[in-house]
């Protein structure tokens, strides 16, 4: 039986005489190690866009939240601290004894109300089984995938959504799942994770790599290609700095930006009153400044099409179709010429700027870290020619001392005469971490521009060329796509 989670009312699925949405929202990291802040936080902004979203007269949201291990009260959740909020011995102590440049984390329970379930795939799997099964004619479903994603370079049919004790789902073995809703219902998905275009292929049959489409209305919306990393797994908190495709995708939806801002532009683009999954997604497209070069399965589904002869024939520049107009609207934003025969040079020339600059930062953050690890080695060794069981780590005699003589401990750390050029070494390196990841997020705006540039040509090229067989198979990609929430 699908639980309803969030909304007042207490119906059951089986009590319902009127169909009506479902929405399962699934993430968490697949180990503690990297089940990071974000995370947790990306689900809560989720859900919150989710339950804010206008309904059909008559109709009920359902709202199925999976994370991690569930409601059970251990730990599963990393949150990383800069080194300003270093306090205590053991964060002290962790600074000294780290390899690299990280600076220090703990671990908690995470905070979302309303956890239905663990995502361990042999509790999910069954969970997801029934609950797709029971969706009947007039239902809608939407799944939410927001957490890491892995890649298979041989077959990205085999590529995975993580899931808790080190479990995970392929593309294929979810589509299995997906088979089991009944024909009538259309099926949206929203995965977010590292290599998520690989999950395109769960409108196609049997997860092949063609162009065919499963008789369903099946469709959905991804973060990355199946190839490319994406962004949204920090383990810092503050959400003003988050730049994933979840944050700008339930803007959208929410109407609100995560700090409760009004939206820089209407994501409604039709002026209907409700934003649909296909707005927000073209939203994000126009306003993410992020790492991510998202797409959606009918922006596949052209690039699926295109004849092999056609990518060498000249076809325009794209006219009067959606990505034309966000391609000319996005060169005016980032100053460059909207004519694609200069473009292209123009943007040359300031990649090759942003690289150059991205490598003297790199650099820098190696030559620092070779310093670093010089500091803290002469704090270690001296620290340990006090104390001599601080060098057993994970000991339970060294965690006795450290306990016993955390004062004594903590001042000279912070009194040895290179904590604060260790200090000054760590808010460098995460400056240039900083300043390394804006880099990245510029050249993935020109990326960005190309790919719409290419989307609008392919449009046009498809209006020409597709048969009316494609034309519909594309129509109802789109349709599934602009669906509301």
């Amino acid at each position: 039986m699908i639980r309803k989670i969030i909304l007042i009312s207490s119906l059951c699925l089986s009590a319902n005489a009127i169909a009506d949405d479902f929405v399962w929202l699934v993430g968490g990291g697949s180990n503690l190690q990297n089940s990071q802040v974000q995370i947790e936080k990306n689900i809560i902004w989720a859900a919150q866009a989710i339950e804010k979203a206008p309904l059909e007269n008559g109709k009920q949201r359902y709202l199925n939240i999976f994370f991690t291990d569930g409601n059970a009260a251990s730990k599963d959740v990393i949150v990383g601290h800069s080194i300003d909020e270093a306090q205590s011995p053991q964060q002290l102590l962790a600074i000294i004894y780290a390899s690299g440049d990280a600076a220090s984390f703990e671990t908690r329970n995470h905070q979302i109300q309303g956890v239905r379930g663990s995502t361990v795939r042999t509790e999910l799997e069954p969970i997801l089984s029934k609950d797709f099964s029971d969706l009947k004619q007039g239902d809608r479903g939407l799944f939410v995938f927001n957490g890491h994603g892995g890649l298979d370079k041989k077959d990205t049919a085999n590529n995975t959504f993580r899931l808790w004790n080190n479990s995970s789902f392929k593309v294929n073995e979810f589509a299995g799942l997906l088979d089991k809703v009944d024909n009538s219902v259309p099926m949206r998905f929203v995965f977010t994770q590292c290599y998520s275009g690989g999950f395109e292929r769960l409108v196609h049959p049997n997860a092949a790599d063609s162009i065919d489409l499963v008789s369903a209305p099946r469709c959905g919306f991804f973060a990355e290609a199946a190839d490319r990393k994406a962004e949204g797994c920090s383990s810092g908190v503050n959400t003003a700095d988050y730049r994933d495709y979840s944050t700008y995708f339930f803007a959208a939806l929410s109407g609100k930006t995560r700090q409760g801002e009004e939206l820089p532009a209407n994501p409604d683009r039709n002026k209907d009153g409700e934003v649909s999954l296909y707005e927000a997604h073209l939203y994000t497209l126009a306003q993410a400044h992020s790492t991510d070069l998202p797409r959606s399965t009918s922006e596949v589904y052209l690039e699926r099409w295109q004849p092999w002869y056609l990518r060498w024939f000249f076809a325009g520049e794209g006219r009067g179709n959606v990505y034309a107009k966000l391609a000319n609207d996005f060169a005016r934003e980032l100053r460059v010429p909207t004519d694609q025969s200069v473009q292209r040079s123009v943007i040359s020339k300031k990649r090759r700027r942003l690289d150059r600059r991205s490598k003297k930062l790199g650099q820098e953050r190696k030559n620092l870290q070779v310093a670093m690890t010089e500091l803290r080695y002469n704090i270690r060794y001296e620290l340990e020619q006090r104390w001599p069981k601080l060098a057993k780590k994970g000991s339970t005699k060294r965690q006795q001392l450290v306990n016993n003589e955390a004062a004594a401990i903590r001042k000279f750390i912070v009194g040895h005469e290179h904590w604060q050029r260790l200090l000054g070494g760590y808010k460098r390196v995460e400056k240039i971490i900083n300043a390394r990841l804006e880099i990245e997020r510029d050249v993935t705006r020109f990326d960005k521009l190309r790919r719409l540039n290419k989307l609008a040509r392919l449009r046009q090229q498809f209006d020409q060329h597709a048969t009316s067989q494609q034309k519909a198979a594309y129509q109802q990609l789109l349709g599934c796509e602009k669906l509301p929430l």
